[in-house]
């Protein structure tokens, strides 16, 4: 199920490289309470939108970064 996340979040983050709308990267979390994600080796303690109510260790999610938001985990990529 892991790589079948992956492989979505690889479909979207396309989309938002095509759309212009800021860089974003998947994720995955290492650990919730403080939420920490692994991007590309680099664990970071990271804030998330409210609707990702529920992180968990495994998570494949999410990152937008913006010059003026910083990194924000906007959710959880699951998979079809």
């Amino acid at each position: 199920m892991a790589d079948a996340a992956r492989d979505l979040a690889t479909t979207l983050l396309e989309k938002f490289a095509d759309s212009g709308s800021g860089d974003v990267r998947a994720g995955t979390v290492t650990a919730a309470s403080p939420l920490t994600v692994d991007i590309a080796g680099t664990a970071m303690q990271l804030p998330r939108l409210a609707s990702y109510a529920s992180p968990a260790v495994g998570d494949v999610v999410l990152v937008l970064t913006t010059s003026r938001a910083g990194w924000t985990v906007l959710g959880k990529v699951l998979a079809p």
